[in-house]
């Protein structure tokens, strides 16, 4: 017999039963009530299949997508932190679903694809979103580039192959993943500040990437992907919270989840059953008073870790994933070119103390080592070429946390002062002598050929009349409201 305050548990029948034999034991368990284990297992499962599998997919077909394409003015100074100011913006699309919305009609979140695409060396930036959304976009857009030009644009990836082996082109894809825990920062663009040159020069970590897709031929493609999914705020900085209490010593005095308290009284029985069948009772350990904290014992790099992990979780937050694509004819394929020079642009945001992004390998990158090599790489081309061409949440890896500013540093547009002459003049002879097979309304998106184009309606703000001394009693309206 055990007793466990006022109630006493008597293990005589368990005892005998497991004295005959293991089976009979667990016989015992389970009519004994231990199926209801087995019910709320099986409950649990079906509420992920309801809730995260049917319900999402029912929704999400039902959403109308559609792709912008972005321009900035090319003498453009602004700073990622106009980026930052955008996504801060699109964060207001964040839902709170009720109970009624979550378990019967269904609830997803609605979320954004950040691109760029290098399509024979033209680089544009795109936004995917679904329609109703396109005017949170574009405010938030216009609020920060009022001389922007946005327009809707046939989806550039839907020429692509869907299978692999493929006779005329070859593929290779992968998603990132950081390499610790998303509490820890990876480098951002406040860091590629040159202090050591004329007037602070800002080093821009997209010069490198802009670069790298400039220089492909025609033919060749480049594809970048970040979708970022708004968050709920205050629901991800717990794991920033437990690190810096764990290095620097403090105590955690958290209280214990409504799940953590329903299991303490089976895990204390099944600890006195131990007791019974094994005998004897564990020694105690007595606890001994620790340190408040031990923060004077830090190292400065340690210091410098805390202060970065704290700032990381003073932003909005979004869960992210990330993509590339390399795609080209098979007598034009240069890793050099595709792959390797999207990977080395990423490593730029990268540190050894504390955190980096890096390209998958083993699950949804298209590599493959020893058995089956040729067979599990285009099962991998297939799998990450419908993922990006249908911005999927779920294929893949999980979602990580990044902040807006983590976010800015990976995708924001380029800045004149410090992409310089080369990249420019680029940009304005591909933006004179655009190739032949740019998506565009109503055309084809394969190489060599493309039909009728329709015009292109910007969605900017309209001009400002500018009143002279002739017109401006003319232009004062009679219905203003005066005194």
């Amino acid at each position: 017999m055990v007793q466990i305050g006022p109630v006493i548990i008597d293990f005589t029948l368990l005892l005998e039963a497991a004295a005959r034999s293991p089976f009979a034991a667990a016989w015992f368990l389970l009519k004994g009530g231990g199926w209801i284990i087995f019910v709320v297992v099986g409950l649990i499962y079906f509420y992920h299949w309801w809730v995260h599998d049917y319900m999402w997919d029912k929704l999400y077909h039902k959403w109308d997508w559609l792709l912008l394409a972005i321009e900035v003015p090319k003498e453009s100074v602004q700073s990622p932190r106009a980026v930052e100011n955008i996504l801060a913006h699109l964060a207001g699309a964040h839902q709170t679903p009720d109970l009624f919305e979550i378990y019967w009609e269904g609830f997803a979140q609605e979320y954004f694809s950040l691109e760029i695409a290098s399509i024979g060396g033209h680089v544009q930036y795109y936004i995917y979103t679904t329609k109703h959304m396109r005017d949170l976009v574009e405010a938030s857009i216009y609020a920060q580039y009022s001389n922007a030009e946005i327009s809707e644009v046939d989806d550039y990836t839907s020429w692509a192959p869907n299978q692999f082996p493929n006779p005329d082109y070859n593929c290779w894809g992968t998603e990132w993943e950081l390499v610790k825990s998303y509490a820890y920062p990876i480098r951002t663009y406040e860091e590629f500040l040159d202090e050591t040159a004329e007037e602070g020069e800002f080093k821009d970590p997209m010069s490198a990437l802009l670069e790298t897709m400039g220089t492909l031929l025609p033919g060749e493609q480049l594809w970048f992907q970040i979708i970022v999914e708004p968050i709920e705020a205050n629901s991800w900085q717990h794991k920033s919270h437990r690190l810096i209490a764990k290095m620097a010593g403090k105590r955690e005095h958290g209280k214990d989840s409504w799940f953590v308290k329903l299991l303490h009284v089976p895990l204390q029985l099944l600890g006195e059953l131990w007791g019974a069948f094994v005998g004897g009772e564990g020694e105690k350990e007595n606890d001994r008073e620790k340190p408040l904290s031990n923060v004077l014992y830090l190292t400065s790099g340690e210091l410098e870790i805390i202060k970065a992990i704290e700032r990381k979780e003073e932003k909005i937050g979004f869960a992210v994933k990330i993509r590339g694509v390399y795609i080209s004819p098979k007598h034009l394929w240069n890793k050099a070119r595709g792959r390797y020079g999207l990977i080395g642009a990423i490593k730029q945001v990268n540190t050894e103390h504390l955190n980096a992004l890096k390209p998958e390998t083993k699950i949804v990158g298209t590599h493959a080592h020893y058995f089956f090599r040729d067979w599990r790489k285009n099962w991998k081309r297939r799998k990450i070429m419908r993922a990006y061409k249908e911005r999927s949440l779920w294929t893949g890896l999980d979602q990580m946390i990044l902040n807006i500013e983590e976010i800015a540093t990976l995708w924001h547009f380029p800045i004149t002062e410090s992409t310089r002459t080369p990249l420019l003049r680029k940009a304005e002879v591909k933006r004179s002598e655009p190739p032949m097979e740019l998506p565009v309304e109503g055309g084809h998106h394969g190489f060599g050929h493309v039909g009728p184009k329709k015009a292109q309606v910007s969605h900017g703000p309209p001009p400002r009349k500018v009143p002279t001394e002739e017109t401006e009693e003319e232009e004062i309206p009679d219905n203003l409201p005066i005194g």
